[in-house]
């Protein structure tokens, strides 16, 4: 017999890839965050780090996002995707309300004693506060009273932040009394 060749091809065909997203965590503080990671894997050779990285929303306000991680394929590797979570939590501050007073029969504008807006120690943002107090009446007994507030957006969301607020006191004193004895006499007379 003598000898003979013949050739057929042999197809190798891409093998599977798998990429493994890993997403992250912080606390507002008003910059973009682009945090998260991917590894790619699959079959021989292939670059860990290829995968690319992109996200869902605007990934600075407080809220959750989305790192998608991205391996297009290569000469031996289908591409393949995956995505995790990206956490921004609100920022925990702290606002003391200030103190301030009136005379019985009047009342106190709480905004202009106290200061509409307070800083957030974030950017310079401020968040807005409305204040209400049950001794802001012109008929509130002289004492003591405490002032709540109610946080709303300023230059800043507050939905960025914790806020703790710690009350302030109003105190009504005694109004002081004007007139002479004819008066006082009429008016006990009415």
């Amino acid at each position: 017999h003598f000898g003979s060749t013949d050739s057929a091809p042999i197809t190798i065909g891409k093998a599977t890839s798998s990429v493994v997203a890993t997403g992250d965590s912080f606390t507002y503080d008003g910059t973009l965050h682009t945090g998260g990671s991917a590894v790619v894997s699959g079959a021989g050779v292939i670059d860990p780090n290829a995968a690319v990285l992109s996200y869902s929303g605007d990934q600075i306000n407080a809220g959750a996002y989305t790192v998608i991680a991205t391996f297009a394929g290569d000469a031996n590797h289908f591409g393949s995707t995956d995505s995790a979570p990206i956490t921004i939590d609100r920022a925990a501050i702290s606002h003391t309300i200030g103190d301030a007073a009136h005379v019985y029969g009047s009342t106190v504008n709480l905004e202009a004693a106290l200061g509409a807006t307070f800083l957030t120690g974030v950017n310079g943002e401020t968040l807005a506060i409305a204040y209400d107090s049950a001794g802001n009446t012109v008929l509130a007994d002289v004492g003591t009273y405490g002032i709540t507030g109610v946080v709303s957006a300023g230059t800043g969301l507050e939905s960025n932040y914790d806020v703790t607020l710690t009350l302030g006191t109003l105190t009504v004193g005694q109004a002081t009394l004007t007139g002479n004895a004819t008066t006082q006499d009429a008016l006990n007379m009415a």
